[in-house]
């Protein structure tokens, strides 16, 4: 495997460049879509349409090497072509409305693009494989598996809520000794701590947000009983009412964790950050209902010079629809940011300076 040389750093000036670029168009929303809810509510239910996005993609199946396997949904243009990987949150798939977005996007580029989903499909395992809030070195491999079976030459990755989470901690733990072939990643409104997040999931007013979750994982763990049997007491899972329960009963005896704080405190993002050394964007909201945005400007984070760190007062979480007449191919801000940044860093490569 390529890796980028530690001896060498990407130009600080063109980031700052693209700084400057995202300061001129800021987040504004709707008057009648604002509060942090109601973004994320409009945004996860409003239906799209992709007229000048793609129509055909292809599902692909890579084998791991702890004997997993996962599907990928691949939307082919040029094998030459930069490509975009995205990695979706809590509970979503490929199917998710941003990534779909983000997909047509990059193909709107003339890029490709791999949507993954995180679930095992291999039901031959000993033991049973959930892909969790920590699976940085699975990413990895899978982004390595990519890069060599498709010959891949310029990769974006992308990741949202715990998608990002997976992102960030695999590119802090990576740091200078990534895959040449990754230019640069981007996260929109991504989970780094999730000993808080959970806290605030069981805010009253989280209610909603705390049922669709834990109704979609009880679903996904039913479909799974006849392999979970020996190793989740199945009969508990019809009582658990809060994402930070099903983790206990399932997340933690699934993959090795002593107890649910235990899980938290390993997985979150929060203290790799410091170490991501690839161009990388991060777009959060500070009324985002579900994830804190102060460790977003802890010194050692915001200090990081890989970093371009966008912070607005409104979007909620995975929201961040805008107002008025349409200055991109729609009203998604954070998506269309994204590739904004994905096609101002593509070729960021070449202006490698040796430090």
């Amino acid at each position: 495997m390529k890796t980028c040389s530690s001896a060498s750093t990407y130009s600080r000036s063109l980031l700052v460049g693209f700084e400057q670029i995202l300061e001129r168009r800021s987040f504004v929303p709707p008057v009648w879509l604002r509060g942090p809810h109601l973004q994320t509510l409009g945004a996860s239910l409003a239906k799209r349409k992709y007229s000048w996005g793609w129509t055909d993609s292809q599902q692909q199946f890579l084998n791991l090497s702890d004997g997993s396997r996962i599907m990928v949904v691949c939307i082919w243009q040029c094998s030459s072509a930069p490509t975009m990987v995205a990695v979706h949150g809590m509970g979503g798939s490929s199917q998710s409305t941003y990534m779909q977005g983000l997909s047509h996007k990059a193909h709107r580029e003339g890029w490709n693009a791999i949507l993954l989903n995180l679930y095992n499909q291999n039901r031959d395992l000993c033991r049973p494989k959930i892909f969790h809030a920590g699976a940085s070195s699975e990413v990895g491999e899978i982004i390595q598996k990519l890069i060599d079976q498709y010959n891949l030459v310029k990769v974006f990755l992308v990741g949202a809520s715990m998608g990002g989470n997976i992102l960030l901690k695999f590119l802090g733990e990576r740091g200078s000794q990534l895959p040449q072939e990754i230019r640069s990643a981007a996260v929109i409104s991504p989970l780094v701590d999730l000993v808080t997040s959970a806290r605030i999931l069981e805010n009253p007013s989280n209610f909603l947000f705390q049922r669709h979750f834990v109704k979609n994982f009880k679903k996904r763990t039913r479909e799974q009983s006849a392999e979970l049997d020996n190793f989740v007491d199945l009969k508990k899972l019809m009582n658990i009412r809060t994402v930070r329960e099903y983790d206990q009963l399932v997340t933690v005896p699934l993959s090795g964790f002593c107890d649910v704080s235990e899980y938290y405190k390993t997985v979150s993002a929060q203290s790799y950050l410091k170490d991501v050394r690839v161009p990388t964007l991060l777009l959060h909201s500070k009324d985002d209902p579900l994830i804190p945005w102060k460790p977003f400007v802890l010194p050692e984070v915001s200090s990081n010079q890989s970093l371009i760190i966008k912070l607005t007062s409104t979007g909620g979480h995975l929201g961040f629809i805008e107002r008025g007449k349409k200055r991109d191919v729609d009203r998604r801000w954070a998506e269309n940011r994204v590739i904004d940044f994905f096609r101002f860093s593509k070729d960021l490569i070449s202006e490698v300076v040796d430090s």
